[in-house]
């Protein structure tokens, strides 16, 4: 019985639906209010999303500006080709013939000094210091402003001095640094008078190297 006086729920879904199409047929203005009700829905929602994408742009254009100091601590350079080159060439010219050991610790002054407010900002640069000067003294590592013979691109030395300055480069947060902090270093067949202003540190192949006191 109580089937009878109270429908399923199906059909009375259905008989809502019938009695508002009814309303609508019979009364056009219910319609026009739907209709404007589902319009202002529409143009809220898509001033909305027209809202958060300006703000997403404010932001984007606030932190455009922003540049990273090498002396921050969390400072992560921005690797190129060109830097990769330059420290693959200086490995190559000043330890073609040393151990992959000694190739290694080259590199990594190149790395200290870039770290150093006493010297340039980009690894190139680190380099090349001084190597625009006509006199040679003046020059940070002697092969740039010295007459060189041209890379032998096929040769051990050149693929092992390309693949250390990769790996320098790449994963120098992780790389232990062997010269402990040496910002020089000179063949030991040599004396500079620079040398005694400095501290001895460690002696790899035919270099020896220093750090500031």
């Amino acid at each position: 019985m109580e089937r009878l006086l109270f429908p399923s729920k199906p059909s009375f879904a259905f008989l809502a639906w019938l009695v508002i199409l009814v309303a609508i047929a019979t009364n056009p203005a219910v319609l026009d209010t739907c209709y404007h009700l589902a319009k202002k829905s529409y143009a809220n929602f898509n001033n909305t999303v027209l809202i958060n994408a300006a703000s997403a742009n404010t932001i984007i254009k606030e932190y455009e500006h922003i540049t990273y100091s090498k002396k921050s601590a969390n400072f992560i350079p921005t690797i190129s080709k060109k830097d990769t080159r330059c420290m693959a060439e200086n490995i190559y010219y000043e330890a073609a013939t040393q151990s992959y050991v000694g190739k290694m610790a080259v590199g990594l002054v190149v790395l200290n000094r870039l770290k150093s407010s006493n010297y340039p900002d980009s690894i190139c640069g680190v380099i090349y210091e001084g190597s625009q000067n006509v006199h040679t003294s003046t020059c940070q590592f002697s092969w740039t402003c010295n007459e060189h013979n041209p890379i032998n691109t096929n040769s051990t030395a050149w693929r092992q001095s390309l693949s250390i300055a990769t790996e320098l480069l790449t994963k120098q947060e992780s790389i232990i640094d062997i010269t402990e902090g040496a910002t020089s270093y000179h063949a030991n067949y040599v004396n500079p008078p620079w040398a005694k202003q400095l501290k001895h540190v460690v002696q790899i192949d035919q270099h020896i190297f220093y750090s500031i006191k």
